[in-house]
């Protein structure tokens, strides 16, 4: 069965996707169950702790009272603080180690992506028929399909999935033959969106046209 959908996976782009979204999803599954689990674990431990100490008399219950916040005060909640602080800084230190590490891939994939967006708009501008604008788009998009055959290797190593799988899509776009700009636009700022997360960057990011315009009407100055 394992072998049946590997198979189809590596046959069909699309579907691997789905696959790892599902398989990724079983994943979340089984953490939470353990984490149910766990709760359940404690709860089996804290009820009759509590209902123990509910029929105690009032004198012990303060002093049991007065112990376990104390405990809990003084070293369970100082550990757990010093826990998310020493991950935030090691995630942290971990992203900027690989935004230093992958710098000029990430200022070259968005260069590419930037003259992508510039020659599509200027082509699906022009009043010619579809099959000439199809023939010019995959032209356009061969800067990126040579970045992905170069630097797959690195890519793979470094860069997460859904971003190599973004810029896979945005190749298949433009090699649509009846793909429109706005299309390879929303695919394209997956791109970008997935390349703030990685290097940190909060806030959602959109292609601004007027700068996509402004572009394109200086490349026409150049040729003029």
């Amino acid at each position: 069965m394992i072998n049946r959908i590997n198979k189809i996976k590596s046959k069909n782009p699309k579907l691997r996707k789905i696959f790892n979204i599902i398989f990724s999803l079983f994943n979340e599954v089984l953490i939470l169950s353990y984490i149910a689990m766990i709760v359940l674990a404690l709860l089996m431990i804290i009820v009759p702790t509590a209902i123990v100490f509910w029929q105690s008399p009032e004198d012990v219950r303060v002093w049991i009272a007065s112990i376990v916040g104390g405990i809990l005060s003084v070293v369970v909640v100082p550990i757990f603080i010093n826990y998310i602080t020493d991950k935030r800084k090691t995630e942290d230190e971990l992203r900027k180690t690989l935004f230093e590490e992958n710098k000029a891939l990430y200022a070259k994939l968005s260069n590419i992506l930037v003259e992508l967006l510039v020659n599509e708009s200027s082509i699906h501008k022009e009043n010619t028929n579809s099959n000439i604008k199809a023939e010019k788009s995959l032209n356009v998009v061969s800067p990126l399909k040579d970045f992905l055959k170069d630097n797959y290797s690195e890519l793979a190593n470094t860069i997460s999935i859904s971003l190599i799988w973004d810029i896979v899509e945005v190749c298949q776009e433009c090699s649509n033959s009846v793909t429109a700009y706005d299309n390879i636009r929303v695919k394209t700022e997956k791109c970008f969106r997935n390349i703030r997360k990685e290097i940190g960057v909060k806030g959602k990011f959109y292609v601004n046209n007027y700068i996509i315009n402004e572009f394109c009407d200086s490349k026409k100055d150049k040729d003029i």
